[in-house]
């Protein structure tokens, strides 16, 4: 709830400095509508009815944020409301958590519920039908619960339940998921954890009748031999020239073999703040290469405009700020696709000019745009004819410069 609750402050505030009101007024609303749910089926909470003036003091004392009012507080505010509300009212709400506000209407309607009715989706993310594979072929050995970064830890068991699962993964919705796995973190996390998703330890297998040649004893060739007039007569006066070895042909038979099997991407999906949902993005999807070398360098902004001292670290900008900024009806994922076509075109260009490329990637911090770009990195690594002739390295500003994380190829 924490988390939730910490997003709706985010939305208001965006609303307040309109930064895409209407698609941030939807995201206040499902968030709040998420807390409220939360809130009523935590059956230990304590619960303090009131109405009339008490409840038309409450509502006033509610925090606003601009015209987004909140229907929640903090310790710090519960003082100013237990001063308005009658004796036997304030003497049960304590002053070590908060409080939420829920309207009669809402409670009445959902307490006693589980969970809120699922919402239907849309075409577009539908559920995906690809099971992953066994987890003794993923190549990832970090495991969640040895992690002490918390925000790593998170996204980790994020993308681990979007595999299993084949749910969405990202933002806070209606659909409730757990607290611990919602949100995305800052883009860097994001980059770090999703890398260790798309490598395959080793091919997959599967069980086939094949075709084999297999020498097996000819017995009618050694009956005729057998039979023939110099093979007896070798046998009866010089025993010692008779062949005695086995005579063999070739055969084709049909044998199980544990053979590869062809590699099918696990697909996942990522939603978005404003409940926009990416397209699919491909994990566990490649085998393991000896990183290439030798090939050209480039050093590439992922975005124009965002940091002007980047401008003498890099050769290109893959895309340009106003393209995004300019259109502010895009969605969340319109713009994650807009990252993707960019960079997918900007990748195929290069190679298609060169015998290979290592990319130096500076990542920017638009989240949207460095998902878009990462999976339009996946979907040219796909190519077997390029595999082998691409290096991705993501450079992350940390302590005052640039430094790689590791590379995809």
């Amino acid at each position: 709830m924490a988390l939730a609750v910490e997003q709706a402050r985010d939305a208001a505030r965006r609303i307040r400095k309109q930064v895409d009101v209407r698609r941030e007024r939807t995201r206040l609303t499902r968030l709040l509508e998420r807390i409220e749910q939360m809130a009523l089926e935590q059956v230990s909470t304590p619960r303090v009815t009131v109405e009339g003036d008490s409840a038309e003091a409450v509502l006033r004392l509610l925090p606003a944020d601009g015209r987004a009012r909140l229907p929640f507080m903090g310790p710090q505010e519960v003082h100013a409301l237990k001063k308005v509300l009658p004796r036997e009212f304030s003497a049960r709400i304590g002053v070590s958590g908060g409080v939420l506000a829920v309207v009669e209407p809402f409670a009445d309607s959902t307490a006693g519920s589980q969970r809120p009715p699922a919402r239907k989706e849309s075409p577009d993310v539908a559920p995906l039908s690809v099971a992953p594979p066994p987890r003794d072929l993923w190549a990832c050995e970090v495991e969640p619960d040895a992690l002490t970064d918390d925000v790593l830890q998170r996204i980790h068991v994020q993308i681990r339940r979007a595999i299993q699962e084949q749910v969405p993964f990202g933002w806070v919705n209606i659909d409730a998921l757990p607290a611990p796995e919602a949100g995305l973190p800052r883009h860097e996390a994001f980059t770090k954890a999703i890398r260790e998703y798309i490598w395959l330890a080793r091919a997959p297998k599967r069980l086939e009748k094949v075709v084999v040649r297999r020498r097996i004893p000819d017995q009618d060739a050694m009956a005729r031999r057998a039979r023939s007039w110099w093979y007896r007569l070798l046998k009866r006066w010089l025993p010692g020239l008779a062949p005695t070895g086995t005579i063999h042909k070739l055969v084709r038979v049909l044998e199980d073999r544990w053979v590869d099997a062809p590699i099918i991407p696990t697909l996942v999906r990522i939603r978005f703040r404003d409940g926009s949902t990416s397209h699919p993005f491909p994990l566990l999807a490649l085998l393991p290469i000896p990183r290439p070398t030798g090939l050209p360098v480039i050093r590439a902004a992922l975005m124009s405009g965002r940091h002007f001292e980047l401008d003498r670290e890099v050769d290109i900008c893959v895309i340009r700020n106003a393209e995004l900024s300019r259109q502010k009806e895009l969605s969340i994922a319109e713009q994650e696709q807009l990252a993707f076509d960019r960079m997918q075109a900007f990748l195929c260009g290069c190679l298609e000019r060169t015998l290979g490329l290592e990319l130096h990637l500076y990542q920017t911090g638009l989240e949207p745009a460095v998902i878009g770009a990462y999976r339009a990195v996946m979907q040219v690594l796909l190519n077997q004819n390029i595999r082998g002739k691409l290096v991705v390295v993501p450079m992350i500003f940390r302590r005052g410069s640039y430094e790689g994380l590791k590379p995809w190829y």
